[in-house]
């Protein structure tokens, strides 16, 4: 390519520290290899990514469609089926159904309301006014963690409390 473009090839003036004997040598050795090297990584991983993300989705069509399938013969049987998620993710089996299993830990998990984060809102917006607009992030969270560590010392003051789950 340098031929018919009437380029003439050099050593660029910094050379590491390889014994290089001519021009194309340095450039096999320190350009075009490691494009190629590059260029091979990227299209394994880009393609093992796309094809594992097909896998693991077929895997779950599957591991779905069987559960339904246990469920709906359970039925059929007149057994007792699960009401609630609690249930459920006792009667799954977490080494059969894993994704299944991590699905209903997280629907288990989860917050019935929103209102632990309103809470947090709200007590960001006392502490953000207008006049602490202009303070760094940080002095913010800990103003809030303040506020927060204050409200929690008044609740505990107050005496038995009720523990929701």
């Amino acid at each position: 390519m340098a031929i018919k473009l009437d380029i003439e090839l050099r050593k660029p003036r910094i050379c590491p520290n390889y014994a290089v004997s001519s021009v194309e040598d340095y450039y096999r050795i320190f350009v075009y290899i490691p494009l190629l090297d590059h260029i091979v990584g990227d299209l394994k991983e880009r393609y093992l990514s796309e094809v594992l993300g097909k896998l693991q989705l077929l895997k779950i069509k599957g591991e779905v469609s069987h559960w339904q399938q246990k469920w709906s013969s359970e039925k059929n049987c007149n057994a007792v089926l699960p009401i609630t998620a609690v249930t459920a993710l006792e009667a799954c089996d977490k080494h059969l159904y894993s994704f299944i299993h991590t699905l209903l830990q997280i629907l288990c998990t989860l917050p019935v309301s929103n209102a632990r984060a309103e809470r947090s809102f709200s007590t960001l917006r006392l502490a953000k006014t207008r006049l602490r607009s202009t303070m760094l992030e940080y002095r913010l969270m800990i103003l809030v963690l303040l506020h927060t560590q204050k409200v929690i010392e008044r609740f505990s003051k107050i005496g038995k409390h009720c523990m929701v789950l």
